[in-house]
């Protein structure tokens, strides 16, 4: 696994605007957007975790991984209207490389369809 730090805009407006890329969020402002608001919910709640990603040398990616005492949840960012089972492959291979404190994982999109 590689360890480096993750610039996360709390605020998508400032970002936009500081980027000059004021047109549809890209896939990096989506994500960071959503992993701002699920940290923000969070806190808010008082929920204890602890928040990182996943990045290892063989490519996998993981978008936010919440740890807490019960174990891990994987949330993966898709800045489209569909997904397929493909979008999950990630998922997968976190579940796998994490092993049994893994406990779900999840890939959020911008559709209205929710599968299981």
């Amino acid at each position: 696994m590689i360890k480096s730090p993750k610039l996360i805009w709390f605020d998508a407006g400032v970002q936009r605007a500081l980027s000059g890329e004021i047109g549809g969020l890209s896939g990096t402002q989506y994500e960071s957007f959503l992993v701002g608001q699920v940290l923000t919910t969070l806190w808010s709640l008082r929920m204890r975790y602890e928040a990182s990603y996943l990045r290892t040398s063989g490519g996998l990616e993981i978008d936010l991984i919440l740890e807490s005492q019960g174990g891990l949840l994987a949330l993966e960012f898709k800045n489209r209207p569909t997904v397929g089972c493909h979008d999950a492959a990630s998922i997968e291979r976190a579940r796998r490389l994490l092993g049994e404190r893994f406990r779900a994982g999840i890939v959020v999109y911008r559709g209205e369809d929710c599968c299981v």
